[in-house]
Protein backbone atom coordinates (compact mmCIF):
# COMPACT_ATOMS: atom_id res chain seq x y z
CA UNK A 1 0.00 0.00 0.00
CA UNK A 2 1.23 3.47 -0.84
CA UNK A 3 0.54 6.19 1.69
CA UNK A 4 1.89 9.30 3.28
CA UNK A 5 2.07 11.00 6.62
CA UNK A 6 1.16 14.65 6.27
CA UNK A 7 1.10 17.63 8.61
CA UNK A 8 -0.98 20.40 7.06
CA UNK A 9 0.15 24.03 7.56
CA UNK A 10 -1.33 25.64 10.66
CA UNK A 11 -0.91 28.70 12.81
CA UNK A 12 1.70 26.87 14.81
CA UNK A 13 4.43 24.59 13.57
CA UNK A 14 3.70 22.24 16.45
CA UNK A 15 1.34 20.21 14.28
CA UNK A 16 1.28 16.43 14.54
CA UNK A 17 1.48 14.36 11.33
CA UNK A 18 -1.59 12.50 10.14
CA UNK A 19 -1.79 9.54 7.77
CA UNK A 20 -3.35 9.85 4.33
CA UNK A 21 -3.29 7.77 1.17
CA UNK A 22 -1.13 8.64 -1.79
CA UNK A 23 -4.11 9.43 -4.02
CA UNK A 24 -5.25 11.97 -1.41
CA UNK A 25 -1.74 13.40 -1.26
CA UNK A 26 -1.84 14.11 -4.98
CA UNK A 27 -5.04 16.11 -4.53
CA UNK A 28 -3.68 17.97 -1.50
CA UNK A 29 -0.45 18.95 -3.23
CA UNK A 30 -2.40 20.17 -6.23
CA UNK A 31 -4.68 22.24 -4.01
CA UNK A 32 -1.78 23.55 -1.94
CA UNK A 33 0.54 24.58 -4.76
CA UNK A 34 -1.87 24.97 -7.66
CA UNK A 35 0.50 23.40 -10.15
CA UNK A 36 2.75 20.53 -11.03
CA UNK A 37 6.04 21.68 -12.45
CA UNK A 38 6.58 20.86 -16.09
CA UNK A 39 9.01 18.05 -16.77
CA UNK A 40 9.56 15.14 -19.11
CA UNK A 41 7.63 12.85 -16.73
CA UNK A 42 3.98 12.45 -15.95
CA UNK A 43 3.32 12.20 -12.22
CA UNK A 44 3.77 8.64 -11.05
CA UNK A 45 5.39 7.35 -14.26
CA UNK A 46 7.58 4.48 -13.14
CA UNK A 47 9.72 3.85 -16.21
CA UNK A 48 10.69 7.22 -17.64
CA UNK A 49 12.68 7.59 -20.79
CA UNK A 50 15.85 9.40 -19.83
CA UNK A 51 16.70 12.34 -22.08
CA UNK A 52 19.90 12.49 -24.07
CA UNK A 53 22.82 13.59 -21.94
CA UNK A 54 21.44 11.81 -18.88
CA UNK A 55 23.95 10.93 -16.20
CA UNK A 56 24.48 7.47 -14.80
CA UNK A 57 24.44 7.39 -11.03
CA UNK A 58 25.95 3.95 -10.44
CA UNK A 59 28.88 4.15 -8.00
CA UNK A 60 30.93 1.91 -10.28
CA UNK A 61 30.45 4.00 -13.42
CA UNK A 62 31.78 7.59 -13.48
CA UNK A 63 29.12 10.09 -14.50
CA UNK A 64 29.31 11.67 -17.91
CA UNK A 65 30.17 15.36 -17.80
CA UNK A 66 27.37 17.55 -19.14
CA UNK A 67 28.11 21.26 -18.90
CA UNK A 68 25.42 23.78 -18.03
CA UNK A 69 25.32 27.54 -18.72
CA UNK A 70 26.48 29.53 -15.70
CA UNK A 71 28.38 26.78 -13.91
CA UNK A 72 31.45 27.96 -12.02
CA UNK A 73 34.46 26.40 -10.30
CA UNK A 74 34.81 27.64 -6.69
CA UNK A 75 37.93 27.20 -4.56
CA UNK A 76 37.33 25.66 -1.13
CA UNK A 77 40.97 25.72 -0.01
CA UNK A 78 43.33 23.64 -2.12
CA UNK A 79 40.79 22.29 -4.61
CA UNK A 80 37.93 23.60 -6.70
CA UNK A 81 34.37 22.34 -6.90
CA UNK A 82 31.92 22.68 -9.75
CA UNK A 83 28.85 24.76 -8.83
CA UNK A 84 25.66 25.92 -10.52
CA UNK A 85 23.36 28.65 -9.23
CA UNK A 86 19.93 29.61 -10.49
CA UNK A 87 16.64 31.25 -9.64
CA UNK A 88 15.98 34.12 -7.27
CA UNK A 89 14.71 34.55 -3.75
CA UNK A 90 15.21 33.17 -0.28
CA UNK A 91 15.68 30.63 1.17
CA UNK A 92 18.20 29.08 -1.20
CA UNK A 93 17.61 25.42 -1.96
CA UNK A 94 20.97 23.64 -1.68
CA UNK A 95 21.20 20.34 -3.54
CA UNK A 96 23.26 17.43 -2.21
CA UNK A 97 23.25 14.46 -4.53
CA UNK A 98 23.92 10.77 -3.98
CA UNK A 99 27.08 8.76 -4.39
CA UNK A 100 28.59 9.17 -7.83
CA UNK A 101 26.10 11.78 -8.93
CA UNK A 102 26.60 15.39 -9.85
CA UNK A 103 24.60 18.44 -10.87
CA UNK A 104 23.06 16.67 -13.85
CA UNK A 105 21.29 14.15 -11.64
CA UNK A 106 18.82 16.89 -10.65
CA UNK A 107 18.23 18.23 -14.16
CA UNK A 108 14.53 17.30 -14.02
CA UNK A 109 14.09 19.23 -10.78
CA UNK A 110 16.29 22.34 -10.77
CA UNK A 111 14.54 24.22 -13.63
CA UNK A 112 11.20 23.95 -11.84
CA UNK A 113 12.58 24.99 -8.45
CA UNK A 114 14.34 27.96 -10.08
CA UNK A 115 10.89 29.36 -10.86
CA UNK A 116 10.03 29.96 -7.20
CA UNK A 117 13.34 30.39 -5.35
CA UNK A 118 17.10 30.38 -5.77
CA UNK A 119 19.07 27.15 -6.03
CA UNK A 120 22.65 26.02 -5.49
CA UNK A 121 23.93 22.70 -6.79
CA UNK A 122 27.44 21.30 -6.89
CA UNK A 123 29.48 18.21 -7.64
CA UNK A 124 31.41 16.88 -4.68
CA UNK A 125 35.19 16.59 -4.65
CA UNK A 126 36.53 14.01 -7.09
CA UNK A 127 33.40 13.94 -9.26
CA UNK A 128 34.63 15.48 -12.55
CA UNK A 129 35.07 18.29 -13.21
CA UNK A 130 35.32 18.96 -9.45
CA UNK A 131 38.87 18.41 -8.27
CA UNK A 132 39.84 15.70 -5.81
CA UNK A 133 40.37 16.47 -2.14
CA UNK A 134 43.00 14.97 0.15
CA UNK A 135 42.23 13.22 3.43
CA UNK A 136 39.21 11.25 4.66
CA UNK A 137 35.80 11.90 3.13
CA UNK A 138 33.56 11.45 6.14
CA UNK A 139 30.08 13.02 6.38
CA UNK A 140 31.42 15.66 8.80
CA UNK A 141 34.23 16.62 6.39
CA UNK A 142 31.81 16.86 3.47
CA UNK A 143 29.35 18.99 5.47
CA UNK A 144 32.14 21.35 6.50
CA UNK A 145 33.36 21.56 2.90
CA UNK A 146 29.84 22.43 1.70
CA UNK A 147 29.66 25.16 4.34
CA UNK A 148 32.95 26.63 3.08
CA UNK A 149 31.76 26.34 -0.52
CA UNK A 150 28.54 28.24 0.17
CA UNK A 151 30.48 30.99 1.94
CA UNK A 152 33.07 31.30 -0.85
CA UNK A 153 30.31 31.31 -3.47
CA UNK A 154 28.56 34.18 -1.67
CA UNK A 155 25.41 32.16 -0.95
CA UNK A 156 23.97 33.38 2.33
CA UNK A 157 21.66 31.47 4.66
CA UNK A 158 18.95 30.49 5.34
CA UNK A 159 19.14 27.28 3.33
CA UNK A 160 16.63 24.58 2.52
CA UNK A 161 18.77 21.47 2.11
CA UNK A 162 17.62 18.80 -0.34
CA UNK A 163 19.60 15.57 -0.19
CA UNK A 164 19.14 12.34 -2.12
CA UNK A 165 20.47 8.95 -0.98
CA UNK A 166 23.85 9.45 0.71
CA UNK A 167 23.31 13.18 0.24
CA UNK A 168 20.37 12.92 2.64
CA UNK A 169 22.74 11.85 5.39
CA UNK A 170 25.18 14.64 4.50
CA UNK A 171 22.53 17.36 4.80
CA UNK A 172 21.45 16.04 8.19
CA UNK A 173 25.05 16.30 9.38
CA UNK A 174 25.21 19.85 7.96
CA UNK A 175 22.03 20.73 9.87
CA UNK A 176 23.46 19.39 13.12
CA UNK A 177 26.67 21.40 12.63
CA UNK A 178 25.03 24.64 11.48
CA UNK A 179 21.43 24.57 12.77
CA UNK A 180 20.94 28.34 12.73
CA UNK A 181 21.58 28.42 8.95
CA UNK A 182 19.06 25.76 7.93
CA UNK A 183 15.39 26.62 7.33
CA UNK A 184 14.15 23.21 6.22
CA UNK A 185 15.02 19.75 4.89
CA UNK A 186 13.94 17.55 1.99
CA UNK A 187 15.29 14.01 2.34
CA UNK A 188 14.83 11.87 -0.77
CA UNK A 189 15.37 8.23 0.18
CA UNK A 190 18.17 9.46 2.42
CA UNK A 191 20.72 7.06 3.87
CA UNK A 192 20.63 6.20 7.56
CA UNK A 193 23.50 5.66 9.95
CA UNK A 194 21.57 2.71 11.39
CA UNK A 195 21.22 0.72 8.15
CA UNK A 196 22.86 -2.60 9.07
CA UNK A 197 22.26 -3.98 5.57
CA UNK A 198 24.37 -1.25 4.00
CA UNK A 199 26.95 -1.68 6.73
CA UNK A 200 27.34 -5.32 5.80
CA UNK A 201 27.54 -4.46 2.09
CA UNK A 202 29.72 -1.35 1.83
CA UNK A 203 32.09 -1.73 4.75
CA UNK A 204 35.76 -1.96 3.71
CA UNK A 205 35.91 -5.46 5.15
CA UNK A 206 32.87 -6.62 3.22
CA UNK A 207 33.36 -5.02 -0.18
CA UNK A 208 34.86 -7.48 -2.62
CA UNK A 209 38.28 -6.60 -4.11
CA UNK A 210 36.73 -6.52 -7.56
CA UNK A 211 34.11 -3.96 -6.52
CA UNK A 212 36.68 -1.82 -4.73
CA UNK A 213 38.97 -1.90 -7.77
CA UNK A 214 36.13 -0.84 -10.05
CA UNK A 215 34.96 2.03 -7.82
CA UNK A 216 36.37 5.50 -8.62
CA UNK A 217 38.70 6.76 -5.87
CA UNK A 218 36.50 9.70 -4.79
CA UNK A 219 33.45 7.47 -4.42
CA UNK A 220 35.48 4.82 -2.62
CA UNK A 221 36.70 7.46 -0.14
CA UNK A 222 33.08 8.48 0.54
CA UNK A 223 32.01 4.86 0.95
CA UNK A 224 34.79 4.29 3.45
CA UNK A 225 33.76 7.41 5.34
CA UNK A 226 30.14 6.25 5.30
CA UNK A 227 31.20 2.77 6.42
CA UNK A 228 32.84 4.27 9.51
CA UNK A 229 29.53 6.02 10.28
CA UNK A 230 27.64 2.75 9.83
CA UNK A 231 30.08 0.91 12.09
CA UNK A 232 29.59 3.55 14.78
CA UNK A 233 25.82 3.57 14.30
CA UNK A 234 25.86 7.32 14.87
CA UNK A 235 26.63 10.54 13.04
CA UNK A 236 29.90 12.31 13.77
CA UNK A 237 27.99 15.34 15.05
CA UNK A 238 26.03 14.58 18.22
CA UNK A 239 22.60 15.88 19.06
CA UNK A 240 19.14 15.86 17.50
CA UNK A 241 17.82 17.60 14.42
CA UNK A 242 16.11 20.90 15.17
CA UNK A 243 12.34 20.95 14.71
CA UNK A 244 12.32 22.23 11.12
CA UNK A 245 9.86 21.96 8.23
CA UNK A 246 10.77 18.63 6.65
CA UNK A 247 9.65 16.26 3.93
CA UNK A 248 10.91 12.67 3.88
CA UNK A 249 10.32 10.72 0.65
CA UNK A 250 10.81 6.96 0.87
CA UNK A 251 10.90 4.36 -1.90
CA UNK A 252 9.27 1.03 -1.09
CA UNK A 253 9.63 -0.44 -4.57
CA UNK A 254 10.79 -4.05 -4.39
CA UNK A 255 10.91 -7.14 -6.57
CA UNK A 256 10.10 -9.42 -3.63
CA UNK A 257 6.95 -11.49 -3.93
CA UNK A 258 4.45 -10.18 -1.43
CA UNK A 259 5.63 -6.57 -1.80
CA UNK A 260 7.40 -4.38 0.78
CA UNK A 261 6.14 -6.38 3.75
CA UNK A 262 7.94 -9.47 2.43
CA UNK A 263 11.28 -7.68 1.90
CA UNK A 264 13.26 -7.44 5.17
CA UNK A 265 15.49 -4.62 3.97
CA UNK A 266 12.57 -2.56 2.65
CA UNK A 267 10.79 -2.97 6.01
CA UNK A 268 13.93 -1.80 7.81
CA UNK A 269 14.37 1.06 5.33
CA UNK A 270 10.80 2.23 5.92
CA UNK A 271 11.29 2.20 9.68
CA UNK A 272 14.60 4.07 9.53
CA UNK A 273 13.04 6.74 7.31
CA UNK A 274 10.14 7.08 9.73
CA UNK A 275 12.56 7.46 12.64
CA UNK A 276 14.19 10.41 10.89
CA UNK A 277 10.81 11.99 10.17
CA UNK A 278 9.76 11.78 13.82
CA UNK A 279 12.23 14.56 14.66
CA UNK A 280 9.83 17.15 13.23
CA UNK A 281 6.34 18.16 14.23
CA UNK A 282 5.66 19.94 10.95
CA UNK A 283 6.12 18.11 7.67
CA UNK A 284 5.28 15.19 5.42
CA UNK A 285 6.45 11.62 5.07
CA UNK A 286 5.69 10.32 1.59
CA UNK A 287 6.14 6.63 0.85
CA UNK A 288 5.93 5.39 -2.73
CA UNK A 289 6.25 2.04 -4.48
CA UNK A 290 6.16 3.68 -7.91
CA UNK A 291 9.81 4.74 -7.77
CA UNK A 292 13.07 2.95 -7.42
CA UNK A 293 15.72 4.43 -5.14
CA UNK A 294 16.34 6.82 -8.04
CA UNK A 295 13.29 8.97 -7.15
CA UNK A 296 14.78 12.15 -8.61
CA UNK A 297 14.42 10.54 -12.06
CA UNK A 298 11.40 8.30 -11.53
CA UNK A 299 9.08 10.83 -9.84
CA UNK A 300 10.69 14.27 -9.99
CA UNK A 301 7.38 16.00 -9.30
CA UNK A 302 7.27 14.45 -5.83
CA UNK A 303 10.59 16.10 -5.11
CA UNK A 304 9.67 19.42 -6.72
CA UNK A 305 6.49 19.77 -4.70
CA UNK A 306 8.19 18.61 -1.52
CA UNK A 307 10.76 21.37 -1.97
CA UNK A 308 7.99 23.87 -2.66
CA UNK A 309 6.17 22.85 0.53
CA UNK A 310 9.29 23.32 2.67
CA UNK A 311 10.24 26.64 1.02
CA UNK A 312 6.73 28.05 1.49
CA UNK A 313 6.68 26.87 5.10
CA UNK A 314 10.09 28.39 5.79
CA UNK A 315 8.91 31.70 4.32
CA UNK A 316 5.77 31.85 6.45
CA UNK A 317 6.28 33.97 9.55
CA UNK A 318 5.93 32.11 12.80
CA UNK A 319 3.18 33.70 14.89
CA UNK A 320 4.75 35.34 17.92
CA UNK A 321 4.19 33.69 21.25
CA UNK A 322 1.66 35.64 23.33
CA UNK A 323 3.37 37.63 26.07
CA UNK A 324 3.47 35.77 29.33
CA UNK A 325 1.49 37.42 32.08
CA UNK A 326 3.39 38.32 35.21
CA UNK A 327 1.04 38.05 38.13
CA UNK A 328 1.60 39.99 41.35
CA UNK A 329 0.21 39.25 44.79
CA UNK A 330 -2.03 41.92 46.30
CA UNK A 331 -2.87 42.04 49.98
CA UNK A 332 -6.43 42.78 51.10
CA UNK A 333 -5.70 46.46 51.66
CA UNK A 334 -4.43 46.88 48.10
CA UNK A 335 -7.40 45.12 46.53
CA UNK A 336 -10.08 46.76 48.69
CA UNK A 337 -10.43 49.70 46.30
CA UNK A 338 -11.53 47.57 43.32
CA UNK A 339 -14.21 45.63 45.19
CA UNK A 340 -17.83 46.50 44.54
CA UNK A 341 -20.42 46.83 41.82
CA UNK A 342 -20.02 48.55 38.45
CA UNK A 343 -22.97 49.55 36.28
CA UNK A 344 -22.89 47.77 32.91
CA UNK A 345 -26.35 48.89 31.80
CA UNK A 346 -29.68 49.64 33.44
CA UNK A 347 -30.45 46.63 35.61
CA UNK A 348 -27.07 45.00 34.85
CA UNK A 349 -23.88 45.14 36.81
CA UNK A 350 -20.32 43.85 37.07
CA UNK A 351 -19.34 42.73 40.56
CA UNK A 352 -15.80 42.33 41.88
CA UNK A 353 -15.57 40.37 45.12
CA UNK A 354 -13.06 38.64 47.34
CA UNK A 355 -13.43 35.16 48.84
CA UNK A 356 -10.75 33.46 50.98
CA UNK A 357 -8.15 35.90 49.71
CA UNK A 358 -8.98 35.31 46.00
CA UNK A 359 -10.53 37.92 43.74
CA UNK A 360 -13.51 37.16 41.49
CA UNK A 361 -15.55 38.99 38.86
CA UNK A 362 -19.20 38.32 38.06
CA UNK A 363 -20.11 39.47 34.56
CA UNK A 364 -23.65 39.71 33.18
CA UNK A 365 -24.75 36.32 31.90
CA UNK A 366 -21.54 34.57 33.00
CA UNK A 367 -20.45 32.51 36.01
CA UNK A 368 -18.20 33.98 38.68
CA UNK A 369 -14.61 33.91 37.39
CA UNK A 370 -11.35 34.22 39.28
CA UNK A 371 -9.10 37.12 38.32
CA UNK A 372 -5.40 37.73 38.83
CA UNK A 373 -3.52 41.01 39.22
CA UNK A 374 -0.87 42.32 36.84
CA UNK A 375 -0.79 45.56 38.83
CA UNK A 376 -2.98 47.32 41.40
CA UNK A 377 -5.30 48.50 38.60
CA UNK A 378 -4.91 45.87 35.85
CA UNK A 379 -6.35 42.35 36.17
CA UNK A 380 -6.82 39.34 33.88
CA UNK A 381 -9.45 36.60 33.88
CA UNK A 382 -7.72 33.31 34.57
CA UNK A 383 -9.76 31.22 32.15
CA UNK A 384 -9.46 33.79 29.39
CA UNK A 385 -6.10 35.51 29.68
CA UNK A 386 -6.79 37.87 26.76
CA UNK A 387 -9.71 39.44 28.67
CA UNK A 388 -8.62 42.26 30.94
CA UNK A 389 -10.14 44.48 33.59
CA UNK A 390 -8.56 47.91 34.01
CA UNK A 391 -9.69 49.99 36.98
CA UNK A 392 -9.64 53.76 36.48
CA UNK A 393 -8.82 55.92 39.48
CA UNK A 394 -9.83 59.49 40.14
CA UNK A 395 -7.24 62.11 41.14
CA UNK A 396 -7.90 61.38 44.82
CA UNK A 397 -6.96 57.69 44.29
CA UNK A 398 -10.43 56.19 44.49
CA UNK A 399 -11.56 53.74 41.79
CA UNK A 400 -14.32 55.41 39.74
CA UNK A 401 -14.86 52.90 36.88
CA UNK A 402 -13.65 49.70 35.21
CA UNK A 403 -12.80 49.16 31.55
CA UNK A 404 -13.69 45.71 30.25
CA UNK A 405 -13.27 44.76 26.58
CA UNK A 406 -12.85 48.43 25.63
CA UNK A 407 -16.09 49.45 27.42
CA UNK A 408 -15.98 51.59 30.56
CA UNK A 409 -18.44 51.04 33.37
CA UNK A 410 -18.80 53.47 36.32
CA UNK A 411 -18.62 52.22 39.87
CA UNK A 412 -21.95 52.09 41.70
CA UNK A 413 -22.26 54.07 44.92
Amino acid sequence: MVGAAFAWPAQSRKTKPIMIHRSTLLCLLTACFGFFAASDLAFGQSNPKKPSGSIALSPTHPAAIVHYPGEEMINVGGHKLRTLQGGQGSPTVVIETGLGGNIGGWSKILPAVNKFTSTFAYSRAGTPPSESAPGPRTPRVIAKELHTLLKNAGVKPPYVLAGWSLGGLYVRVFTLKYPSEVAGLVLVDGSSEHDITLRDTFGPKNMTPAVRAATPPAQLAELDGFAATLDAGALEVPGNLPDLPMVVITSLKTSAQGGPEADPHIKLWRQLQSDIFQSTTYGMHIVTDRSSHNIIWDEPNLVINAIRFVVDTARAPIPPEPPKLIEIKLDDAQSDSVLGDYTAAPGMKITVSRDAGRLYVLLPGAPKLEIGAESETKFFIRRQTDAELTFVKSPNGNVKSVIFQAHEYPKAH
